[in-house]
């Protein structure tokens, strides 16, 4: 299947699958996000501006899928998975601790996710995954050991070097609870990050270990894919907040996002021998 044929379909997957999950939730009596201070726009526009904004998310996600190998299963899997933690859970636990938008901090409101990522996922890695080895690098078990828990612990630093940046622009807005933003105690924020990041590495790990080309490659397309879940595709949604904000927090999210993809790819992978002679010639440049 060409890329814009992909894309379309992801589209099209993504805004049916989220009307299904919705009705499914409603059925079923399971919690939903509480109405957002401040927002006028109506559920159908509202719907309308996300299948605007889709585009962009499926494109986000292309190039990491177009590295995958594995079976169509595998891939699936390995993307839902991303997508399912950074726009479901993420989001909820975001909004669990910076804002009184969740009911009763209730993380069942992060089921609404599943079926639009495992559909979505479905449709953009259908077909033949790549054959080539993958590019990950193998380490015994303390290789391992070391580098997981410094994989989780580096999120929650680049996560306050990146969110000092911003927080003398932001932090009035939260103070002054513009549409229902709060900042918690400083110990919450901490513990709330280590457990983001023990999700976060548990759901970008399976592309690691499907990932073929090089380690370049998997840090632009594994930052892509999280900037845009993370913070740009619900941001460009978010016309109840401040622009401001919705700027700053977008700039803010890509930074920790490619800072994050960096730490994974150069933790996880060895750099390709092209990589190394492309590095040496510039150098010697």
């Amino acid at each position: 299947m060409k890329t814009v044929g992909k894309i379309l379909l992801g589209v099209i997957a993504y805004g049916i699958s989220m009307v299904v999950s919705g009705a499914l939730m409603t059925a079923l009596h399971l919690p939903m996000l509480r109405p957002i201070p401040g927002e006028t726009r109506s559920p159908e526009t509202q719907f309308l501006l996300m299948m605007l904004c889709t585009p962009v998310l499926i494109v986000g996600l292309i190039p990491l899928v177009q590295g995958l190998r594995g079976t169509w299963v595998q891939r699936c899997l390995a993307i839902a998975a991303l997508m399912f933690v950074t726009l479901g859970l993420n989001t909820i636990i975001e909004l669990t601790i910076f804002s009184d938008l969740l009911p009763d901090g209730n993380l069942l409101v992060s089921a609404f996710f599943i079926l639009p990522a495992l559909i979505t996922a479905a449709v953009i890695s259908y077909g033949k995954g790549r054959t080539e080895e993958p590019t990950f690098a193998h380490f015994g078990i303390g290789g391992w050991s070391w580098r997981l828990v410094l994989a989780w612990m580096s999120f929650p630093v680049i996560y306050f070097l990146f969110g000092m940046c911003v927080g003398p622009f932001v932090a009035p807005h939260y103070m002054a609870g513009v549409a229902g933003l709060k900042i918690p105690p400083v110990d919450v924020i901490i513990k709330t990050q280590l457990v983001r990041s023990l999700f976060f590495l548990a759901a970008s790990f399976p592309a690691v270990l499907l990932w073929t080309k090089s380690r370049g490659k998997f840090i632009m397309a594994m930052g892509l894919a999280h900037a845009v879940m993370v913070g740009i595709f619900p941001l460009m949604q978010a016309g109840f907040l401040p622009m401001l904000l919705r700027v700053l927090h977008s700039i803010e999210i890509t930074a920790d996002s490619f800072a994050y993809a960096a730490v994974l790819g150069l933790l996880f992978f060895r750099a390709k021998k092209a990589e190394v002679l492309e590095v040496a010639k510039s150098t010697a440049a």
